[in-house]
């Protein structure tokens, strides 16, 4: 072997790929930017869960002084916990729905006479229950902060119990029933994550074959053969995204009747189906875009750590969008999947009817009318 022959093949490629912006970005950019939203969301990830108490009776007597308990720092930071207010007229169910409270601790309205005698009374979690893992952690967090902090309250005893009377009386830790809101039927984690799959997977396929095609038909000539017809730009798009319809609506057909019933998740009816082939027009739309910036198939697969992967990250497919800082929720409100994500969850998991998911609907369509236009606009630079 000639080491000069082998080490000028080496210096091309160098060269080449000094040249190349998008390859230097995909190897400089496209990594921190990665890694900055991943430290960002794991920081979120502990957020501090906000607990409401509610209570009747002679119960609210004690309802300040157990919410100062709780919320003293405990000894590990991972059972942290927010004591928050809400209106004395208003249901848990209510205070969850309005995103008040995290979880809303109700006790029963004889509390303090079945503390009195000893018996183990039951105290009612209410969760938003859509989430599986985030009602765990409540749960669990609970569990260890209630026993400790109702065992320190006073006891209100019988006027005819005896002197030292109370030693004599059983101290039962309550037992707390978890109520969710939503998602009754959701048994474990992998309820919450299957639903939102197949919008995943049509968006990053159809983005990918509908950049690699439409990049063919620019490089091979095709499409300005086409524009030197009566053929307008956007009948030019509006045709390919036609065409790509029926791959389209096959895939997504497919993907989520193997996550209905091959992997067992939650089923969302129709509303499921038209969240996800409207965002795969949207993916089409985006391909065809990206299609603009590329030379070569390779080029169009460089997109994907900047497009694809942060509408995993910020779509509240993993973590929910209202542990995000303000700002990055504003950026995750931008992004297409998010609205197929929220249609699909509310209509799977959450079981809510068309009238709840329409406006996840409605915005879909804008983002796949807003990605036409963006599409026709880069056709000129074939």
């Amino acid at each position: 072997m000639n080491p000069a022959r082998a080490l000028a093949v080496a210096g091309r490629i160098v060269r080449q790929f000094v040249r190349d912006k998008r390859a230097c970005a995909l190897v400089l950019v496209a990594p921190l930017l990665i890694m900055s939203l991943f430290w960002v969301l794991l920081d979120t990830s502990n957020k501090v869960p906000r607990i409401a108490l509610q209570a009747r009776g002679l119960a609210a007597l004690f309802i300040g002084e157990l919410e100062d308990r709780l919320m003293e720092p405990p000894e590990d930071e991972d059972d942290e916990l927010e004591v928050v207010a809400i209106p004395d007229d208003m249901s848990a169910d209510d205070a969850i729905r309005q995103g008040l409270a995290d979880a809303v601790l109700v006790f029963p309205p004889d509390f303090v006479e079945q503390r009195a005698v000893g018996k183990r009374s039951k105290l009612a979690l209410h969760v938003e229950g859509a989430d599986p893992m985030r009602a765990a952690s409540v749960l669990s967090r609970l569990r260890k902060a209630v026993p400790d902090s109702v065992g320190d309250l006073p006891r209100l005893l019988p006027v005819d119990c005896p002197d030292h009377c109370a030693d004599a009386i059983p101290e039962a830790p309550p037992e707390i029933d978890q109520v969710k809101l939503y998602g009754s039927e959701i048994d474990d984690t992998m309820d919450y994550f299957i639903p939102v799959l197949p919008p995943f997977f049509a968006f990053f396929f159809v983005f990918v074959l509908s950049g690699m095609t439409f990049l063919r038909e620019r490089i091979g000539g095709t499409a300005e053969r086409l524009l030197a017809s009566p053929l307008t730009r956007s009948e030019l798009v509006a045709g390919y995204v036609l065409g790509f319809l029926p791959a389209a609506f096959v895939q997504a057909t497919v993907v989520i009747l193997f996550a209905r019933y091959a992997l067992g998740g939650p089923w969302g009816g129709a509303a499921a189906v038209i969240a996800v082939f409207l965002l795969a027009l949207v993916a089409e739309c985006l391909g065809v875009f990206v299609s603009a910036f590329a030379r070569s198939e390779f080029q169009v697969m460089q997109f994907i750590p900047i497009i694809v992967l942060p509408q995993i990250l910020l779509s509240g497919m993993i973590w929910p969008i209202a542990d995000f800082p303000r700002w990055l929720a504003v950026i995750a409100r931008c992004l297409p999947v998010t609205y197929a994500v929220d249609a699909i969850r509310d209509s799977a998991i959450r079981q809510l009817g068309f009238e709840a998911v329409w406006p996840s609907m409605a915005a879909l369509v804008g983002f796949f009318l807003a990605g036409l236009v963006l599409a026709s606009s880069t056709v000129r630079k074939s």
